[in-house]
């Protein structure tokens, strides 16, 4: 969608030209979600490391 690459980058950076806006939400909400389950395991990982210190 033309937006900045990486999960941390946030803000809304806007729909683009001749995209329906149903197709835009939805595709928001699926990033979104992703999102949070790349930051979730993320999270996980990094829990399970500093158990081994």
């Amino acid at each position: 969608m033309g937006w900045p690459g990486g999960i941390l980058e946030g803000g809304d950076w806007g729909k683009p030209k001749g995209m329906h806006w149903r197709t835009y939400e939805r595709l928001c909400r699926e990033h979104d979600a992703l999102s949070d389950r790349a930051l979730v395991g993320i999270m996980d990982h990094l829990n399970r490391l500093s158990g081994r210190f």
